[in-house]
């Protein structure tokens, strides 16, 4: 769970006060660890201070809840499939249009009309400033539709590419069936 909005407000206020650098040093944020354009957003640096600040509570108190408890390691197994575009592509446009069905031109409407500037972080998601120019009538709806598309496809290949460069990486391929799947991932644990 995210942080108390206290404790949010209060790390927003001290990031803002002191800069990315010594609040990264006061909460323990680990700047090296994240990539370059991550260590100069501080949205993503105060996130990270936010999740370092949950795990230590969690930690302080379950420690306080069962001090005793043994801890143990086991091994960790990474599955992942790899989509090719033929197989991802259909299935990114058929979703665009599932949630545009399912009333994404409602949603924006609604952030519009509520005030939300199109440069607030609810418009920085794929797909909202394309509905916001289809609302607007700057675009059509095939237009909104490929170009949401276009920017979905651009944004699953960053996170194809970080996966395949994931160390110990066992991929399952997307042409099998769920029960391979299973099959397959027994195979390693057992």
């Amino acid at each position: 769970p995210p942080p108390s909005l206290q404790e949010r407000r209060r790390l927003q206020e001290r990031l803002q006060q002191v800069g990315i650098v010594r609040f990264a040093q006061e909460t323990g944020v680990d700047l090296e660890s994240l990539s370059e354009s991550d260590r100069r957003n501080p949205v993503r640096v105060l996130r990270a201070a936010e999740r370092l600040a949950v795990a230590r509570s969690r930690e302080t108190a379950s420690q306080q809840d069962s001090p005793t408890l043994p801890r143990w390691h086991a091994q960790r197994l990474k599955f992942s499939l790899l989509p090719t575009r033929e197989w991802l592509f259909p299935r990114i446009r058929g979703r665009i249009e599932e949630m545009l069905a399912l009333g994404w031109e409602e949603e924006g409407r609604r952030l519009m009309d509520d005030g939300v500037p199109e440069d607030a972080p609810a418009f920085r998601a794929i797909g909202y400033r394309e509905i916001a120019a289809l609302l607007s009538g700057n675009i059509s709806r095939e237009e909104a539709v490929a170009q949401i598309a276009t920017q979905t496809w651009q944004y699953a290949k960053r996170q194809l590419t970080w996966l395949r460069k994931e160390p110990n990486l066992i991929v399952l391929p997307t042409s099998a069936d769920a029960s391979a799947h299973v099959e397959t991932i027994c195979g390693y644990i057992s």
